[in-house]
C-alpha cells in the first residue's frame, strides 16, 4: 500500500508528538495489518525504521544545510581575501611600476653622469699631456739652459782668466815702462851726436820716415795701451811726447807687436831725431 505523506519533514511529525497524517496513517496500517494478519510488533518495527531514517534525513540535510552556510561563508572570505589580494598585487604592481620608471631615470642619469665625467676624465687626461709636454718643453729649455749658464760660466772664468793675464801684462808693462825712464835717467848722454854721425838734413827725414813706414806696414799692430782707460792713455800720449835736451829730441814710442803679443810683452822702440 503507498501512502503519500507531505514532503515537509515538520509536517509528518516526530515518534513522540505525531502529526495526524502519522496519526492517520497508524490508523490505516493498523487496519490494513488487521486486515492482513500483520502483528503490531513488527508493524512497530517497520515504522521505528521509517522514523530512524527520516531523522537521519533530517540531520543530513541540516548538516548540509550547516555546511552550506560555512561553505558560504568559506567561500565569501576566500572571495574578500582574494579581492585584498588583488588589490595588494595591483598597489604592488604600480609601485613596480613606479619604480621601474624611477629606476630607469636614475640609470639615465648616471649614464649620463657617466657621460660627463668621460669627457671630463678625456679633457683632463689632456690637459695631463699638454702638461707634460710642457713640462718636458720646460725641462729641455732647463737643459739648454743651464747648458747656455755653463758656458757661460765657462766663458767668464776663460774672461777673468784673460782679464787677470791681461793685467799681469799690464804690470809688466808699466813696470818696464819705469825701469825705461830709469834707464834714461841714468843715462842722460844716450842722445849726442858722435864725430861720424854728421847726416844731412835730408838723411835725416828720410830715416824717420823710413821709421814711419815699418810701422805703417803693418796696420794689424797697435799700440799695447790702445785698450787702457783715459788715465793711462794720457800717459802714452805723455810718453810719446819729445823730450828736450841739449838741442836732442828723444821719442819713445811704446808698441805691441804682433808676434810679441802675449810671453814677450811689450817691445820698446827708441828714436833719437838730430835737429
Amino acid at each position: 500500500m503507498i501512502v503519500p505523506q507531505n514532503p515537509n519533514p515538520q509536517a509528518n511529525g516526530t515518534s513522540e508528538f505525531p502529526s495526524p497524517v502519522q496519526i492517520w496513517l497508524k490508523q490505516r496500517i493498523r487496519e490494513f495489518n488487521e486486515k492482513m494478519g500483520l502483528e503490531e510488533s513488527e508493524i512497530n518495527k517497520y515504522y521505528q525504521q521509517m522514523t530512524l531514517l527520516q531523522e537521519q534525513y533530517d540531520k543530513a540535510v541540516a548538516e548540509h544545510q550547516l555546511t552550506a552556510e560555512k561553505t558560504r561563508e568559506q567561500i565569501k572570505n576566500l572571495e574578500d581575501q582574494l579581492s585584498q589580494a588583488q588589490q595588494h598585487v595591483e598597489r604592488h604592481t604600480k609601485a613596480a611600476r613606479r619604480l621601474g620608471r624611477e629606476l630607469k631615470e636614475q640609470i639615465n642619469v648616471t649614464r649620463e653622469g657617466q657621460k660627463q665625467r668621460e669627457q671630463q676624465l678625456d679633457i683632463s687626461e689632456k690637459k695631463i699631456q699638454d702638461l707634460n709636454n710642457q713640462l718636458s718643453r720646460s725641462l729641455t729649455e732647463k737643459l739648454n739652459l743651464q747648458g747656455q749658464l755653463d758656458y757661460a760660466l765657462q766663458t767668464s772664468q776663460d774672461l777673468r782668466k784673460q782679464l787677470a793675464e791681461a793685467q799681469q801684462k799690464q804690470e809688466k808693462t808699466e813696470q818696464n815702462e819705469e825701469k825705461l825712464k830709469e834707464s834714461h835717467q841714468h843715462t842722460p848722454n844716450l842722445g849726442k851726436r858722435p864725430a861720424d854721425s854728421q847726416q844731412a838734413p835730408g838723411q835725416q827725414m828720410e830715416l824717420y820716415e823710413s821709421h814711419q813706414s815699418h810701422m805703417e806696414e803693418d796696420p794689424n799692430k797697435q799700440p799695447a795701451q790702445a785698450g787702457r782707460g783715459g788715465g793711462e792713455q794720457n800717459q802714452d800720449e805723455g810718453i810719446g811726447e819729445p823730450e828736450r835736451d841739449n838741442r836732442r829730441e828723444l821719442w819713445r814710442e811704446p808698441r805691441e807687436s804682433w808676434s810679441a803679443y802675449g810671453p814677450q810683452g811689450m817691445d820698446i822702440w827708441i828714436k833719437v831725431r838730430y835737429v
